[in-house]
């Protein structure tokens, strides 16, 4: 391609060269070499890039067309460069087929695949751009959120999917180290006639597939569920309980077959249809999870994987975003498996990364010395394979709790009695209204209502953890005494690092008693953000009776 910039497009792009402060990860850079830091290129080099990639590529820019306004964006499009094809492919249409846009990575590829058609290297960097905007939106959730991550005794992330996972070509839900779906009793199909079998909706199994999370309702269910909109007539189920292990729960006495119904929570407000259990079994078959990396060894590779030669910026860089204690172990996480996008696997290898970096290691016999320092021991120190040598299990997956703490969940959501201490199941209640609102997908419904507040801890023996980081290390002046709390005020380069587990202050007022708006950010609460995610006039202006119901309602909090 040969492409010719006419008087009319420089003289308008010579006008922006100053205001041309593009991402180094811009899909159009013109160099091979492509810096990580953010970098300036004139007009006349945009103009040439994009007739380079051809002019569809301007709809990836919004670095650029942030930059410029409508008008003159028209004004691009009317004196962009004259183009002559010699051979090299247009766009392509982005193929989405046979589930290949069904998260996030796989969408990016996709994308990139259809943006640089036939051009490998073009591609590859086009994913890395993409990462790296991934990596800044999990930073976000991780860091800049009242719903921290990182804390002394354990590393967090919401058991909702990220937006991006869906089900267009399959249902591909459930990529925390958590799986959920939905148990419904329906009302009878007629009145006066029998209650249906229970119904449920979006399971996972182990072919890959799931069960359908739509619920067709007759429209004399319809009138029953508007006749009893706040009665409980299902549970959202949200089980952690690793594909890898195979013991049963131990409310089954070692036999699937001898496992219970699931009950509903006691003292439930249930419909007049409602009679007895849920009707599903707490067997494998049903609470197990089947996605092949909900699993204890993937975990623990996992693990091991981000401990082993983590990423760092370029020294001579100081803008490099690889000097971010964050992004360095969110891009590993797409060094290894492309999986960025999840919050987990990104969590995972920022602790892990900080570990290694910080010079952590396992104290075993609490003398203040790290006996434990390699990547695959220390791994399985946080990890341990199950069954242990004694054959008990120990860890059937990570214990689920909320923001607030491990020992708490959402209002609506309760414990399953498993038969141990493990919380690695959680119910929550569908109501009437519920399964009327969402009938065209009841799953995501316990995603929307439930799933961000749900919590996966993965627990962090902090007491055993012993760190001397490196002398003149890259990163040695951020290690402080807990590495791996990373927070949005110590994960630059030059943070310092935190010397003790941060505690935010004490909030202005009970979150039980009107007053000022309270801030989350300088509130020890968790439930001041939890209630001003869902209104945010109560951070922003005053906390009112509404707030205090929502604090009841989301937080479980009594007032």
């Amino acid at each position: 391609m040969r492409c010719i910039i006419n008087s009319s497009a420089r003289q308008i792009l010579r006008t922006y060269d100053d205001a041309a402060e593009l991402s180094a990860r811009s899909s159009v850079q013109t160099s091979a070499n492509i810096s990580r830091s953010p970098s300036k290129l004139d007009g006349t080099a945009i103009a040439l890039s994009l007739c380079k990639h051809g002019l569809n590529t301007m709809n990836k820019l919004p670095s650029l067309t942030s930059l410029i306004s409508t008008s003159l964006f028209a004004s691009l499009l009317l004196f962009a460069p004259a183009c002559s094809e010699t051979g090299t492919e247009a766009r392509q249409e982005v193929d989405c087929s046979d589930g290949k846009c069904d998260t996030p990575g796989s969408a990016a590829s996709a994308e990139c695949a259809a943006a640089f058609p036939g051009d490998r290297d073009a591609q590859t960097q086009c994913r890395e751009d993409k990462a790296y905007g991934h990596c800044e939106a999990r930073r976000a959730d991780a860091l800049e959120s009242s719903q921290q991550a990182f804390v002394k005794d354990a590393i967090r992330w919401a058991a909702a999917d990220v937006e991006g996972v869906n089900q267009n070509g399959r249902d591909d839900r459930g990529q925390e180290y958590t799986e959920y779906f939905a148990v419904v009793v329906p009302p009878p199909e007629t009145e006066g006639g029998s209650a249906p079998a229970r119904a449920l909706l979006g399971l996972n199994n182990s072919s890959g597939g799931t069960s359908p999370s739509t619920i067709d309702l007759t429209e004399d269910q319809i009138f029953a569920l508007e006749d009893e909109p706040d009665a409980i007539v299902g549970q959202c189920v949200f089980t952690s309980w690793h594909n890898d292990i195979r013991e049963p729960m131990a409310i089954c006495n070692g036999s699937d077959s001898a496992c219970p119904e699931l009950p509903f929570p006691e003292g439930s407000d249930v419909a007049s249809w409602v009679t007895g259990t849920t009707g599903m079994k707490m067997n494998s078959e049903n609470l197990k999870m089947k996605v092949s990396f909900n699993s204890n060894g993937a975990a623990s590779d996992l693990a091991e994987r981000c401990m082993t030669e983590p990423l760092v910026g370029d020294p001579e860089n100081p803008d490099d975003p690889l000097h971010d204690n964050y992004t360095r172990g969110c891009m590993k996480a797409f060094e290894l498996f492309q999986t960025e996008w999840r919050r987990s696997d990104s969590a995972v290898c920022v602790a892990g990364g900080r570990l290694a970096q910080c010079g952590c290691g396992v104290d075993t016999d609490n003398d203040g010395v790290a006996d434990i320092t390699d990547p695959k021991e220390i791994s399985l120190a946080l990890v341990p394979r199950q069954p242990l040598p004694s054959g008990e299990t120990t860890l059937r997956g990570f214990p689920l709790g909320t923001w607030s703490g491990i020992d708490e969940l959402p209002a609506g959501c309760h414990f399953a009695d498993t038969g141990d201490t493990g919380q690695t199941l959680v119910t929550c209640d569908l109501t009437g209204n519920d399964v009327l609102a969402g009938a065209a997908d009841v799953k995501e419904r316990c995603r929307a209502k439930y799933g961000n507040n749900v919590v996966v801890h993965v627990p962090v023996p902090s007491a055993a953890i012993v760190c001397e980081a490196p002398a003149g290390g890259q990163y040695s002046d951020t290690c402080g005494e807990l590495p791996w709390v990373v927070t949005a005020e110590n994960s630059g380069s030059n943070g310092g690092g935190n010397t003790t587990d941060p505690e935010p202050a004490s909030c202005a007022h009970d979150v039980c008693e009107e007053g000022g708006n309270l801030n989350a950010a300088d509130c020890s609460d968790s439930c001041v953000g939890t209630v001003c995610d869902a209104d945010d006039f109560c951070c922003t202006n005053a906390w009112d009776n509404l707030c205090v119901e929502q604090a009841e309602e989301l937080c479980n909090k009594t007032c």
